[in-house]
């Protein structure tokens, strides 16, 4: 009743799916209604009014208490609205498959932009939405191939090669691999010779981290005959972060596992197990990963480790070699049009699987190196496990 003596709200009104609005007055929620659907030509029963902040429904307890020149959205029945989430939806689908002219008017909204964060939003945003992610060979997406040797032809097929490269470096570190048949052929240990280099092919840095890993050998390289299924990550050998950087010191693996490591050395990664348990060389690495060698010579190490034990070493290297040529070091990793065991999407997206130490990521990280040059060369940087 005391309504009649108020002064009439005012607010901003528009409908659904119309970005116009125009003033509405009233003394309640029901005439604010009523000529809002006199305004806009729609029925009265069934449509609601709702804020446009939140989508809460406007009702009459509520009516008084909103603050004047609020923005309402009028919903006819079946309609809904959740406020921004709504209108976040509606924009990420306007641009998932982006036609010209919507690229088109976010370019000419970003040359007249002036605040820097708006200017950042829209760069970001039109760097994704030009991205040739279908393009897949030289002639469709010349610009992606730009640095690239002329022998790669297609987007896969260079990618597929860089995943060999990553795991031929995985071994560069835990050490060369002997030819086929070198097997057996010298059974000197290297440390106990005190020569720099190793007649097996271990490195010196290699051999120093035999000391710290008291394992059974025989029992878990046995484990290298099973299948390999890529669960967290690209880490191809399942190392938790490489641990090697030049000058033979053993770098502890960056806090979040990312990619910088000193020298501008990358840390690639783990993540991929061994069928039945984790790959024996993942605990090795993690034990020896705090460990800093100094100045100390290997060779000081040598009374420590047995003949026996360096042997067996080799043995497990060398069929960890032998595993991956067999499988061509797992390049299909990176291809997306490889059948099996890829680690993205058929279009290229490969997501984070978080730290170590946790399920996924909460930051829910992800990339298309398919999608242009810039992306393809971030991609060499990252972990996989986190960024």
């Amino acid at each position: 009743m005391f309504a009649v003596f108020r002064k009439p709200k005012t607010f901003k009104l528009r409908s659904l799916h119309s970005q116009k609005k125009f003033g509405v007055a009233g003394r309640s929620c029901e005439e604010v209604l009523r000529k809002g659907c006199l305004h806009l030509q729609l029925p009265v029963p069934g449509s609601r009014l709702c804020l446009y902040e939140d989508g809460t429904e406007l009702t009459g307890d509520y009516f008084w208490s909103v603050p004047d020149n609020s923005e309402l959205v009028l919903l006819t029945e079946g309609q809904s609205w959740q406020g921004y989430v709504s209108d976040i939806s509606h924009f990420l689908n306007v641009f998932h498959k982006p036609h010209e002219g919507v690229i088109q008017a976010a370019r000419q909204l970003l040359s007249g932009e002036q605040a820097p964060l708006r200017q950042k939003l829209l760069a970001d945003l039109l760097h994704t939405v030009s991205e040739n992610i279908s393009a897949e060979t030289r002639a469709e997406d010349p610009t992606w191939f730009e640095g690239l040797e002329s022998r790669f032809t297609s987007k896969s097929s260079y990618l597929r090669y860089s995943c060999e490269s990553r795991i031929r470096g995985y071994l560069r570190e835990v050490g060369p691999c002997r030819r086929p048949g070198a097997l057996g052929q010298s059974r000197k240990p290297a440390l106990l010779s005190g020569s720099p280099s190793s007649q097996d092919g271990i490195s010196p840095r290699v051999q120093a981290r035999v000391v710290s890993v008291p394992l059974p050998f025989q029992q878990e390289a046995a484990l290298l005959t099973g299948g390999v299924r890529g669960e967290r990550g690209c880490g191809a050998l399942g190392l938790p972060g490489r641990a090697g950087t030049p000058g033979g010191r053993v770098q502890t693996p960056h806090p979040q596992g990312c990619a910088g490591t000193p020298g501008g050395r990358v840390s690639e990664g783990r993540g991929v197990e061994w069928t039945g348990s984790r790959l024996w060389f993942e605990g090795m690495v993690r034990q020896c990963s705090a460990v800093s060698l100094g100045s100390f010579q290997v060779s000081s190490y040598s009374s420590m480790v047995g003949t026996e034990a360096q042997e067996e070493y080799v043995r497990v290297v060398d069929a960890m070699c032998r595993k991956l040529r067999a499988v061509q070091y797992n390049g299909g990793y990176f291809d997306r049009g490889a059948k099996a065991g890829r680690l993205c999407t058929p279009e290229g997206w490969f997501s984070c699987q978080g730290p170590f130490d946790v399920d996924d990521c909460a930051s829910k990280h992800s990339i298309n190196p398919y999608g242009n040059r810039e992306s393809r060369v971030l991609f060499s940087t990252w972990n996989l496990d986190h960024v």
